[in-house]
């Protein structure tokens, strides 16, 4: 499995949140989150099928 890297912006505010590497990071999971510093909103991600990482809901504090 080829190593990628998906940086992931705020979906409020655009700041950029954090870098995912997938081949390090990669498990099955339903959900995890990561707090924006700029906007404190709460950016969930879920990774599909080992391979794409979508943001699958935020929450704007």
């Amino acid at each position: 499995m080829s190593s990628k890297v998906f940086y992931i912006d705020c979906p409020v505010c655009k700041a950029f949140v954090f870098k995912y590497n997938l081949k390090e990071n990669y498990k099955e999971v339903e959900a995890e989150h990561k707090k924006c510093n700029n906007c404190n909103t709460q950016v969930y991600y879920q990774v599909v099928d080992g391979e794409r990482l979508y943001i699958s809901r935020y929450k704007y504090k």
